[in-house]
């Protein structure tokens, strides 16, 4: 989420606002809430649209974009989530373009988006 700031900030004078989508599989399972998932994309410097519904729709969701998502609970009870780190590009009529992966040099992100924006 922080890259996703940071490029839409690069790419701000040519391009509309980087949306990303999120699936959490936590409703039902932590009691996270819609307004709680608001509130932590609200930490974020980008535009974000955060998914929520039931842990079978997520699921589903999760299995159609090949995502992956487990809960980790720590020795000491604090609960973690592990989980896909992956943005999936989509140009303007709905295409899957391809990712930007958490690793992935700055430089590749920003001609990937750059590439993607003048397409469309």
């Amino acid at each position: 989420m922080a890259r996703c700031s940071g490029i839409s900030r690069v790419l701000a004078a040519g391009a509309a606002a980087l949306v990303s989508a999120l699936a959490f599989d936590m409703p039902s399972r932590a009691g996270f809430t819609p307004e709680q998932l608001a509130a932590y994309l609200s930490l974020f410097d980008t535009e974000v649209t955060g998914l929520t519904g039931s842990s079978e729709a997520l699921v589903k969701v999760q299995r159609d974009f090949g995502a992956y998502a487990s809960r980790v609970e720590r020795e000491d009870g604090v609960v973690l989530w592990d989980h896909t780190a992956t943005v999936y590009l989509y140009d303007a009529d709905g295409r899957f373009t391809g990712t930007i992966v958490f690793n992935e040099p700055p430089e590749f992100v920003t001609e990937k988006l750059a590439r993607l924006f003048q397409a469309g």
